[in-house]
């Protein structure tokens, strides 16, 4: 978790919360990995979320324009990255 302080949110700072679930993917019922995750931004708390399919590769949420840029190889090395992250 990522702690952050400001005058606009908590003197003695907040944790922004960033958890990853299992889930089936709506568009193939595989399965998917959904991230739900805070950000602060501006002095704002931001909820924020996406979700990628490992069977069939669909992705949709808050992901950076550059993620559907990205070779396969690079994306595959990435979600194994963030799986062994969250374990």
């Amino acid at each position: 978790m990522t702690t952050v302080f400001g005058g606009c949110i908590e003197p003695e700072g907040y944790e922004l919360s960033d958890d990853m679930i299992v889930t089936e993917c709506p568009l193939c019922g595989g399965e998917a990995h959904q991230r739900f995750w805070e950000t602060c931004e501006a002095g704002s708390i931001n909820l924020n979320q996406t979700i990628i399919c490992t069977v069939c590769g669909a992705a949709d949420g808050d992901l950076d324009d550059s993620y559907f840029e990205v070779d396969e190889a690079a994306r595959a090395l990435e979600e194994e990255q963030l799986l062994a992250e969250f374990g």
